[in-house]
């Protein structure tokens, strides 16, 4: 039961879901889209993992823009304020600290019955049994849990008989947009903290042209918190004068991140080192990681 807020738009490259009310759009907001809107491109909420609503035994959002350190009420979902807690409430739930798994153990028939981990208080080393083990350790960790766990069996490593754990690693091109609102800058400072971003502009092709690259852009407002003038770094000065710049410009900052996908390849991977250990005696991760000609050309 995750919660997400949002909107149904009917946008083909951004499919609908059911959604909890959308986070109002603000002041800065609402002028991109209007102005965005004259060129035909789309403003719409943002959809996000962050309660506008009680739900799920969770409060909703209050808006105090810490949301990238930590949710305190548990508004945003994660696994540490959303998951965990309704475990404990089964009272069938046992906590373990401080472990690293090494590897996953399988019996003669090849099934996992078992996990080695170590203690990284204890360095104690010790083996954890369970009819399921379910693998999430995140997109690095994971492929190197599976990539270490070799035996006569998996030579290669568990699930990896085609060779294709840790391959076709991709992420994001990124860029950085910001701009000063001419019709907010100087006015009185407000509370824009909200919870973070509140606005999307999903991928658009405005001139409707075939391009020599695949996919696009997509951008992401104001997902900078307004208790820190990130504008700040890039304004010249000193002093007085310099404050009195940050505090003008600060009411009209617009901060766009455009996120394109990087496409995957399956040279792009991760993989494993048993020459290289960490402090614990088990194989790092090598990441083997290049933009191939797409990115390049999407980017530039």
């Amino acid at each position: 039961m995750i919660g997400v807020a949002g909107s149904r738009e009917g946008v083909d490259v951004l499919p609908d879901g059911e959604y909890l009310p959308p986070l109002k759009l603000r002041c800065s907001e609402e002028i991109m889209r209007r102005t965005c809107a004259k060129m035909g491109i789309r403003v719409i909420p943002t959809r996000k993992a962050v309660l506008t609503q009680p739900y799920d035994d969770r409060p909703a959002c209050h808006y105090c823009g810490h949301c990238m350190k930590g949710c305190d009420v548990g508004a945003i979902f994660s696994v540490p304020n959303s998951m965990i807690p309704k475990a404990r409430k089964t009272g069938n739930f046992t906590l373990l600290p401080n472990r690293l798994a090494r590897e996953l153990l399988v019996d003669t028939e090849g099934k996992v019955r078992a996990v080695s981990v170590a203690d990284t208080a204890t360095r104690q080393e010790e083996e954890i049994r369970a009819r399921v083990f379910a693998v999430c350790c995140a997109t690095i960790e994971s492929a190197r849990l599976l990539l270490n766990s070799r035996s006569p069996r998996y030579p290669d490593g568990l699930a990896n008989s085609n060779d294709v754990v840790g391959r076709y690693l991709h992420g994001h091109n990124t860029a950085d947009i910001f701009a000063y609102l001419e019709d907010l800058v100087g006015t009185r400072p407000v509370n824009n903290d909200g919870a973070t971003d509140h606005s999307y502009i999903p991928r658009f092709n405005i001139d409707g042209k075939k391009r020599d690259y695949a996919g696009g852009y997509h951008y992401q407002l104001q997902d900078y918190s307004f208790m820190t003038p990130y504008h700040a770094h890039y304004l010249k000065g000193f002093g007085k004068k310099f404050k009195e710049q940050v505090r003008i410009l600060q009411p009209g900052f617009m901060a766009m991140d455009c996120y394109a996908k990087v496409l995957a390849q399956p040279e792009n991977r991760v993989a494993v080192d048993p020459k290289r250990v960490d402090a614990y005696g088990i194989p790092i991760p090598v990441i083997h990681f290049r933009f191939c000609d797409n990115d390049h050309a999407l980017y530039y």
